[in-house]
Formats: structure tokens, C-alpha cells, sequence
């Protein structure tokens, strides 16, 4: 009989160490599982902050340029009123030319290339301005050049002294809506 007890004990303890181990192996899954759900909720917790911070961001330059934008209305009439239209920048040479013989200076004026608005940028045109005269004539034309009511840049500007006066050679462009 002892070895039926024996027998019958080493067969209990065996199917309790399976058990137990079985119980313990669930044990272990579900502890990787919930380790892994963890970490993924981690993650998307991570990515919902991150999202929030970027729209939180987002409102404010959106509110910063609502606030800005009466002010930018304001600057787009001033631009869109100082800014002709195309068909009337042959009034510029024109112009030009008027200013010059104001100011006892003789003038060269030629269109060059154009660039095509685009995207809501206005459009231009180049041009290449020749001036001849006296130093403070080509400068006081200069200064009165600065309140024309077109939008002019100057990418080039060359003055050199001749042995008659000074000669100032200005590349620019002339912008148009």
C-alpha cells in the first residue's frame, strides 16, 4: 500500500507542479501582455500630449495672426493703392524722365525682363536707369525718386565720376499687381 501512497502522492505532486506550472506560465503571459499594453498606451499617451502641445501651438500663432490680420488689411490697401497695375507702369519712364529734367540730369531708361506674378506675389518688371549730372542734382532726383507712387527696388547701383560730372547706372525692378 505504501507504494499505491507513494505512487499516488509522486503522481499528485506531479500533476500539482503542472499545474502550478501552468498557472504560473499564465501568469507570466498576461504580465507581458499588460506589460506591452503599457507601453503602447504610454505611447499613444506621448503622442496625444505631443498632438495637444502642436494644436495648442497652432491656436496661438492662429490667434497671434487674427489679431494681425487688421493691421495686415490696413498695409494691403497701402500697398494695393501705391502698386499699379501693369498696363500702368508706361507712365514709369515717363515719370522718371519728368524727375531728371527737374533736376538738370540727363536719363536713360530701358525695360528689361519680366517676372510673372505668382501665388499672390505681385508681378515685376526689370529696368536699367542711367543718370549724367552733378552729384547733388543725381542725389536730391534720388530723393525725390523715393516718394513716387510705384513700388521700386534697386538691386544694382554704380556711380562713377567722369571727368564732366557723375554718371550713376541703376539696375531695378518695378513691381505691379
Amino acid at each position: 500500500m505504501r507504494v499505491i501512497t507513494l505512487l499516488f502522492t509522486s503522481r499528485t505532486f506531479v500533476i500539482q507542479m503542472g499545474v502550478s506550472l501552468v498557472v504560473l506560465v499564465i501568469i507570466i503571459l498576461a504580465l507581458a501582455w499588460m506589460r506591452h499594453d503599457v507601453t503602447v498606451r504610454v505611447q499613444d499617451i506621448e503622442q496625444s500630449r505631443s498632438m495637444l502641445s502642436l494644436r495648442i501651438r497652432s491656436l496661438e500663432v492662429f490667434s497671434v495672426l487674427k489679431n494681425q490680420s487688421a493691421e495686415a488689411r490696413q498695409y494691403s490697401s497701402i500697398i494695393e493703392r501705391k502698386m499699379p497695375r501693369k498696363d500702368e507702369l508706361v507712365n514709369f519712364p515717363k515719370t522718371l524722365e519728368r524727375i531728371a529734367e527737374a533736376h538738370n540730369i540727363t536719363s536713360e531708361f530701358s525695360f528689361n525682363a519680366e517676372i510673372a506674378p505668382m501665388d499672390g506675389s505681385p508681378g515685376a518688371i526689370t529696368f536699367t536707369l542711367v543718370l549724367s549730372g552733378e552729384y547733388s542734382s543725381i542725389t536730391a532726383f534720388l530723393y525725390e525718386f523715393n516718394g513716387i507712387s510705384y513700388v521700386v527696388v534697386f538691386d544694382t547701383f554704380d556711380m562713377v565720376r567722369t571727368s564732366e560730372a557723375f554718371r550713376g547706372t541703376f539696375q531695378g525692378r518695378v513691381f505691379y499687381r
